[in-house]
């Protein structure tokens, strides 16, 4: 029986029940008997219209019995089916009955007038198809059917336009169909009794489940209306009345029929969820009011028939957030593969290749297409043998237990130079339970040109929360990825219920032109009673925020509360600039983020007013570090004695040295486990996040790494990382040392942004390293602590053991937010070191790229400064200026051999070039013309960054963010980046003493070799085309 093809499966089954009801409509009831009957009559037209083995015959019907039997009478006829739909303009169909070389089209009475098709034409009435016949007998002269065709006859084509809107004709074989009935998800006792709801779209390939699964188990096919999705009340009373029993149905649907009528599925057996991301919440809620017996999450691409993998949900499930992929469909065979076509192991992230009898012979008439998606490879588990696999291009996450989907690798966009998952957004946003359904995508204003990350939502239950719902965004997401959140009433759907995203675009475009027009005339709500000044104002904010209601923003509204970023800034520093004729400083909108605040300060400047006192951010600094500091406590008596194996507490794992770090401490015989405290709300997010950034910078994931390394799902920035008081006790106890690697780094921000994360997190971390027994303590520091130190000393010597103290008052004041807060956290550790504390401070130059294959970080700043500087053709001009390049590895091997070792504790070392090793600035551009074959010209800094502004309104650069830094004077006429010109050097006696203790050649303490260098500038060269 398993070798049949599917006609026949089905003949089989309507000789063995022939008067049980195959199919219920609002006009009919069709007996087994009665649809093998008519499939035949309306087979033996096709026939006699002279169809061949595997045609294509175009099947346009409305939805119901008509289709059914038109689908049963190609197959029986030994052609392929290709559904199309009522809802297609003529103009798709038509060029999909070209494309597809179909000879025949059936239609029916409703569709049959007005169609201009070169083929034979044949109507099925299911009237004049009823007759007689019995099933052992073949009219004289007639062909016997159904023919006898072969387990792997292809019955299908459906078309999809997939991601890129091209249609794609994907080819379905009948035993891909036929696997799905075998598999044991079915009750086999009961499955006769089922009655399949029908409701999806003919030409999406989940129908096949609702018409051939249903068929092949000798259940009953329930034809429901689909107008009736339009109202989920309604369709729950017809699932209810017709009885239906069995339903696959997409997420987006599920979700919509769980919110309004989340009782809708209580008298079912079976119901299938899938095509996109479910939403956890609408499973919470259905488990509530009642659900089926088996509330499954389906998943499966067209192009391996239909289903692949299924997971029964259960109530576990929903209480801990998450959706698993479950096991394979029957006979499926499934491998998550590393970008090496290596096998992922438990924990670990890779992408889903897909084989066995549901794998599609390819697409239509697309060799090229199909060779790119369709591999015949080394088999994963026998190289000496072959496979032939499919590559989904869905990222799968691997944990002991279970595994999930991650996103797909196609819905990748680059936004503001970071690589953002859309996907990855959605998943997020959903998991938070305030929204019923997402679509995140990447638009392009038409008013400003500018980018943005757009999340179009979908309240859930109509329940508007705004700013709960952006709190839990910048709660789970990375700040480049927090988007911007727009409320919509419902998301469009196509025919297949899965988001019409095309559309969704246009219809986010026609809502901020709407929008735009309405701030602009100032006539939208909350513009009543506003100064003229306010009204200005109140404009930009709304220009720059473009998700944020004006109904929202009043007098007392913050900024960054609305969702203000420091791009956002960057904008709106611009615009005031425009609009009211002033120059504000950025520390000025981040200090005064309230909009009553920004209108004194706008009305002061265009008065000549120098705004109210303020506390000078030195003194602050001074006293966060000695207020910080005397607050921890510590005995000696504490500390651990002796111990040959410690356990580490390591914060940056998920940076750029992070990785790096890990793998030399997991070299050392004295280090045990190593565990990560890692910005997440799960450990198996925070796990993938690891993952994810070892892949990202080349790393593969060792045994020795996933043994000896656990990751804890925490903030240093808040008390006790966030953790509950037991779970905080308890890393205490396993914890022997600490490395604090992780920092917040913002160029454009002030101090005050800078000081949860990095004052207020280091001394969280003090604080733990001083709880329970006292931990050795190792900071990871800037030379940014010291500031523009030509302003103190020309050409003099900083070295690693004295006070900072000096260089706040004449340097650090000009220094940008993030290096302020480093200069705070350091002489945090240091005043603590001079108290007996057991720490060491490690000042490290500019980590650029590995010494061996040149991987850098193409975001941060000198990857985004060598694209752009290459992209206009210049770099400005930096006199006596100089950058302490160091290799991310070589940095890694020099932390380990001197951090392993307590003889090392109570010292400073910086970490950077040898003297008179560093690189000038324009010997490096020089260097970057000549290493990487391009032209640049310098040019003054103020012309440089003229040219930059100009640029940008023609070619999004990356290095826009930080334009407010970049050209705000601090100091005379000199920019931040101007003052560094005549910078001290770094002496680094105590690096190399301890590395010759440690037995490793000082000469490691050397700037990146030009080789190194070459392969980094033409990867960032490379980013800055994408």
């Amino acid at each position: 029986m398993e070798e049949m093809g599917i006609g026949p499966l089905v003949a089989t089954m309507s000789r063995s029940k022939p008067d049980d009801i195959a199919i219920i409509s609002d006009e009919n009831s069709v007996t087994y008997r009665d649809l093998h009957l008519m499939a035949q009559s309306l087979g033996h037209e096709l026939v006699e219209a002279g169809i061949a083995y595997q045609d294509i015959v175009g099947i346009l019907t409305e939805h119901g019995v008509n289709h059914i039997v038109a689908q049963l009478a190609v197959v029986y006829a030994g052609g392929t089916c290709l559904p199309l739909e009522e809802t297609l303009s003529d103009a798709d169909i038509y060029a999909r009955l070209a494309f597809s070389k179909a000879r025949f089209l059936i239609v029916d009475s409703v569709n049959k007038n007005g169609l201009q098709f070169g083929g034979a034409m044949i109507n099925v009435d299911i009237s004049k198809h009823h007759n007689s016949n019995s099933f052992t007998t073949t009219p004289p002269g007639q062909v016997r059917l159904p023919k006898d065709t072969p387990y792997d006859f292809r019955s299908h084509v459906m078309f999809s336009s997939g991601t890129t809107g091209v249609p794609k004709g994907i080819q379905i074989l009948g035993r891909g169909i036929a696997r799905l009935a075998h598999d044991e998800v079915w009750d086999q006792q009961a499955v006769s009794c089922q009655r399949f709801g029908h409701i999806n779209s003919i030409g999406f390939d989940a129908s096949l489940v609702d018409i051939w699964v249903a068929l092949l188990l000798g259940a009953t096919i329930v034809v429901v209306d689909r107008r009736e999705l339009l109202s989920p009340g309604e369709f729950a009373e017809t699932l209810a009345r017709r009885g239906v029993t069995t339903l696959l149905i997409t997420s987006s649907l599920f979700s919509k029929i769980a919110s309004f009528s989340p009782h809708a599925f209580s008298k079912m057996h079976t119901l299938m969820v899938g095509g996109e991301l479910p939403s956890v919440e609408a499973f919470k809620i259905v488990f509530r009011e009642g659900a089926p017996k088996q509330l499954i999450n389906a998943y499966g691409p067209t192009e391996c028939s239909i289903m692949s993998f299924y997971h029964v949900i259960t109530q576990e499930d929903v209480d801990l957030g998450r959706m698993p992929f479950g096991k394979p469909v029957y006979q499926t065979e499934a491998y998550v593969l590393d970008e090496d076509g290596k096998l992922v192991t438990s924990p670990g992230s890779g992408e889903l290749w897909l084989g066995g009898p549901g794998l599609s012979p390819g697409y239509l008439f697309n060799d090229e297409k199909t060779s790119e998606s369709f591999i015949t490879m080394a088999h994963p588990c026998n190289p000496k043998t072959h496979i032939r696999l499919y590559r989904t291009g869905d990222k799968i996450d691997i944990y002991d237990d279970y595994m999930c989907w991650a996103g797909r690798k196609n819905r990748e966009v680059k936004l503001n130079g970071h690589r953002v998952q859309l996907d990855v957004v959605e998943m997020e946003l959903m998991r938070t339970k305030l929204v019923q359904n997402v679509v995140a995508l990447k638009h392009t204003s038409s008013i400003s040109n500018a980018n943005h990350l757009v999340a179009c939502i979908v309240y859930e239950n109509g329940q508007r929360n705004f700013d709960a719902l952006l709190v839990e965004a910048k709660r789970r997401l990375p700040k480049y990825m927090i988007p911007e959140l727009i409320e919509f009433e419902q998301l469009p759907l196509n025919s297949n219920g899965k988001i019409a995203h095309r559309e969704m675009s246009e219809l986010l475009e026609q809502r901020l032109q709407r929008r735009h027009a309405c701030i602009l005339a100032a006539n939208t709500p909350g513009f009543e009673g506003l100064s003229e000044t306010e009204k200005g104002l109140k404009q930009l904010w709304a220009q720059v925020l473009i998700a944020v209601p004006t109904e929202a923003m009043d007098r007392d509204s913050n900024f960054f509360l609305l969702g203000g970023t420091s791009l956002g800034v960057t904008a709106l520093l611009g615009h005031i600039h425009k609009t009211f004729k002033v120059a504000l400083r950025t520390d000025q909108v981040y200090e005064n983020p309230l909009f009553k605040d920004q209108v004194l300060i706008i009305e002061q400047a265009q008065n000549g007013q120098k705004s109210g006192y303020v506390k000078s951010v030195t003194a602050t600094m001074r006293e966060d570090a000695k207020l910080f500091s005397d607050k921890i406590e510590f005995l000696f008596s504490k500390a651990p004695q002796g111990k040959d194996i410690r356990n580490v507490l390591l914060t940056g794992a998920t940076g750029f040295i992070g990785p790096f770090l890990l793998q030399e401490l997991l070299k050392a015989p004295e280090i045990g486990k190593i565990r990560c405290l890692v910005r997440a709300t799960t450990d198996d997010q925070a796990f993938k996040r690891l993952l994810d950034n070892f892949k990202r910078y080349g790393h593969s994931v060792t045994e020795s790494i996933k043994s000896r390394t656990e990751v804890v799902a925490g903030d240093f920035s808040q008390p006790m990382f966030g953790l509950e008081t037991s779970a905080y006790s308890r890393l205490v106890d396993q914890t022997d040392v600490v490395y604090h690697l992780g920092a917040h780094v913002d160029y454009t921000q002030p101090y005050s942004s800078h000081v949860e994360a990095n004052v207020r997190g280091t001394y969280h971390l003090l604080k733990f390293a001083s709880d329970g027994h006292l931990k050795p303590f190792h900071y990871i520091s800037s030379v940014s602590a010291f500031g523009p130190t030509g302003l103190m000393m020309k050409d003099g010597l900083l070295e690693e053991d004295q006070s900072l103290e000096p260089y706040l008052e004449p340097a650090l004041q000009y220094e940008n937010g993030y290096g302020q807060s480093q200069w705070v956290a350091d002489e945090m550790v240091s005043r603590l070191m001079r108290r007996g504390f057991p720490a060491a401070i490690y000042r490290l130059g500019f980590i650029l790229c590995s010494s061996t294959n040149g991987m850098g970080n193409p975001d941060d700043f000198m990857g985004r400064l060598f694209s752009d500087c290459a992209k206009i053709g210049s770099y400005p001009l930096l006199l006596n200026q100089r950058k302490e390049f160091m290799a991310v590895d070589n940095v890694a091997a020099i932390l380990k051999a001197i951090s392993t070792s307590d003889q090392n504790l109570r010292h400073a070392y910086h970490i950077t070039p040898d003297v008179g090793k560093s690189i000038d600035m324009n010997e490096l551009f020089e260097l970057t013309k000549k290493l990487c074959g391009i032209e640049l010209k310098c040019l003054p800094y103020a012309a440089w960054i003229e040219q930059l502004k100009t640029a940008q309104t023609n070619t999004p650069l990356r290095m826009f963010p930080l334009l407010p830094m970049l050209e705000e004077e601090v100091r005379g006429h000199k920019t931040r980046w101007e003052l560094y010109e005549g910078m001290a050097r770094f002496s680094n006696d105590n690096t190399v003493r301890a590395l010759e203790l440690a037995g490793v050649d000082a000469s490691i303490l050397t700037s990146v070799t030009h080789e190194a260098l070459e392969r980094y500038l033409e990867d960032c060269l490379e980013v800055g085309k994408e």
